[in-house]
């Protein structure tokens, strides 16, 4: 999809997958973090709408946060291997249903090679933590730090990590310097974004869902900031 322009601007879902592999990529080469590789992959392909932006990016963060366990079912295999994974182990998607997106047309992936065929075949019906799987493959985290946070968290080590390897809330710092929180909730609503307070800090909002903020009167006129909930405390308990 380099420098390539859709007739349509919604792309297919095989488009998206596509998309997805080559974002990937672009994070292993990239000696950036992964925000800024996908920042600059959409940066080249403004024709790439909201709605398939974000569907990219979910899955691609998804795929991230799986990583551990995609290097241990693939063997450390490539970026096209962990998304076929990704798709059968976490999407449930069989054979038939990968092998249509897979299809080498316009936009989609390369068909799917025989040992793929083999291995998705293998891989069919199981599910992406596999009784096999080292504690920290299955928890994501490197195995020289497991011990540790063992002997930290004891028997909440699985709750912990699995708490920590969950998508991030968006969470907004109100500019009381341009109104309170209710106002600033109504100039989002005005751009079609939905926010509640946030549970502790007495200036924050939460974000209902993602969406491309800069691009809001909230976030131009300086009404809000991108921050952490607990960056926001942090700043308050320092007064």
């Amino acid at each position: 999809m380099d420098g390539a322009r859709p007739k349509d601007t919604r792309l297919t879902t095989a488009a998206r997958i596509a998309a997805t592999i080559e974002v990937l990529d672009k994070i292993e080469t990239s000696a950036s973090s992964a925000d800024d590789a996908v920042s600059a992959y959409y940066r080249k392909r403004r024709f790439i709408g909201s709605t398939d932006r974000r569907d990219i990016s979910e899955r691609v963060y998804a795929i991230q946060r799986s990583r551990a366990r995609l290097d241990w079912w693939t063997e450390g295999g490539s970026t096209r291997a962990k998304v076929l994974t990704y798709l059968s182990l976490e999407n449930e998607m069989d054979l038939n249903q990968i092998g249509g997106l897979f299809t080498g047309g316009t936009y989609a992936p390369p068909p799917l090679t025989s040992d793929e065929t083999t291995y998705l075949e293998k891989i069919s019906g199981r599910k992406m933590d596999d009784p096999e799987m080292p504690a920290a493959v299955r928890l994501e985290i490197p195995e020289w730090l497991h011990p540790s946070l063992s002997n930290q968290w004891g028997d909440r080590t699985e709750t912990e990590l699995a708490a920590l390897n969950q998508p991030a809330s968006v969470d907004l710092r109100v500019n009381l310097l341009k109104g309170d929180c209710a106002r600033a909730i109504d100039v989002l609503k005005k751009d079609g974004i939905e926010a509640d307070p946030t549970p502790l800090s007495p200036i924050g909002l939460r974000l209902k869902g993602r969406s491309n903020l800069r691009a809001t009167t909230a976030f131009r006129g300086g009404f809000v900031e991108p921050q952490d909930e607990a960056s926001q405390i942090a700043a308050l308990l320092c007064d």
